[in-house]
C-alpha cells in the first residue's frame, strides 16, 4: 500500500512519527508521501524523508497560509521553494491549489484573498512545470477557478511543457463532470477517507466511472480518518480502509486495487524502485 498523501511532518506526529511509520510498515504500506503546507512544515518533511526509506516528501504552501507571503516577491518565493524541491526524495511541489472555505466574510476581503491564492497557486505551478515534478493540488469551494487556471495555464503551452503538467487532486470530492475536466487535463484523482462517510455516497459515483489507471489513495493523516477509525487520529497504514471502499465500490478485490493505486503512484510520482 501507498499512501500519497500523509501529515506526519505536522506537530500531531512530533512525539511519535517514527513509531507511526514504524507501525505502517508493519502493516504493509511500502510508501509515505508528507506534503508539506508551509516552508517549516516542507523542510520537515524532507527531514523525514531522509531518516526514513519508505518515505519521501512533497514542498509547498497551503493557499490557507497564501496571506503570510504578502509583501514578499514571487521570484522570492519561488526561488526559496526551488530550493527546497531540490533535496532528495523530493517528488512533488504542493499542497497547493485554493480554498474557498476559509475566507475573511467581507467582500472586499475575500476578493483579496482569493488573489493572493491564485498568486501563489500559479508559482506553484510554474516552478512544477521547470522541474518536471508533479503537483499535488487541493481545492476546496473551488474547482471552477482551480480548473479555469489550470486550462488557461495549459492552453498556453507547447506539447512538452504540457507533458510537465501533471499531478493529483488531493482528497477529491467534486462531482463527476468535474472529475472528468481533471482527468481531461491528465491530472489524477486522490481519495481520502471521506468517501467512507455517511452523506458522501456520491463518490461513489465517481470512484466506479473513473479510468482505474487515474486513482490514488490516501489518508491525509491526522485528519479524515475513515469511518471505521472516526474521531482518532487517522494514521498511514489506515489507507487500508480506503482501498478497501474503492474495490468494493469497483467490484474488485482488495489486491487488485492495491495493486492498481500502487503502480498509479509509482507511475506519478517517480517512486518506480519500490517493489
Amino acid at each position: 500500500m501507498i499512501d500519497t498523501h500523509s501529515h506526519l511532518n505536522f506537530k500531531d506526529f512530533n512525539r511519535d512519527y517514527q513509531e507511526v511509520i514504524r507501525e505502517a510498515e508493519e502493516n504493509g504500506v511500502s510508501a509515505i508521501i508528507n506534503v508539506g503546507s508551509d516552508f517549516a512544515t516542507s523542510e520537515k518533511a524532507i527531514k523525514i524523508s531522509q531518516e526514513k526509506k519508505i518515505c519521501y516528501a512533497a514542498v509547498g504552501v497551503h493557499p490557507i497560509h497564501a496571506d503570510r507571503l504578502v509583501g514578499r516577491g514571487e521570484a522570492e518565493i519561488f526561488k526559496e521553494l526551488e530550493n527546497l524541491a531540490s533535496k532528495k526524495k523530493v517528488v512533488a511541489i504542493g499542497e497547493t491549489g485554493l480554498d474557498y472555505y476559509h475566507l475573511p466574510q467581507n467582500k472586499s476581503e475575500s476578493e483579496k484573498a482569493k488573489a493572493q491564492q491564485k498568486r501563489l497557486f500559479k508559482i506553484h505551478l510554474e516552478l512544477a512545470r521547470k522541474l518536471n515534478l508533479p503537483l499535488i493540488l487541493h481545492c476546496r469551494n473551488a474547482y471552477e477557478d482551480l480548473l479555469r487556471i489550470l486550462e488557461a495555464q495549459c492552453s498556453n503551452l507547447t506539447i512538452q511543457q504540457f507533458n510537465n503538467i501533471r499531478g493529483a487532486i488531493h482528497c477529491f470530492c467534486g462531482n463527476l463532470a468535474a472529475a472528468k475536466k481533471f482527468l481531461d487535463l491528465g491530472f489524477y484523482l486522490g481519495f481520502t477517507g471521506l468517501i467512507t462517510y455517511p452523506g458522501n455516497e456520491y463518490l461513489a459515483e465517481v470512484i466506479a466511472n473513473v479510468p482505474g489507471d487515474k486513482i490514488l489513495a490516501e489518508t491525509d493523516c491526522p485528519y479524515l480518518a475513515p469511518q471505521e477509525k472516526r474521531g482518532e487520529r487517522n494514521l498511514p497504514h489506515y489507507v487500508q480502509y480506503v482501498i478497501e471502499y474503492m474495490a468494493k465500490t469497483r467490484g474488485a478485490d482488495f489486491q487488485e486495487m492495491e495493486r492498481i493505486t500502487n503502480e498509479n503512484a509509482k507511475k506519478l510520482f517517480g517512486l518506480l524502485g519500490l517493489h
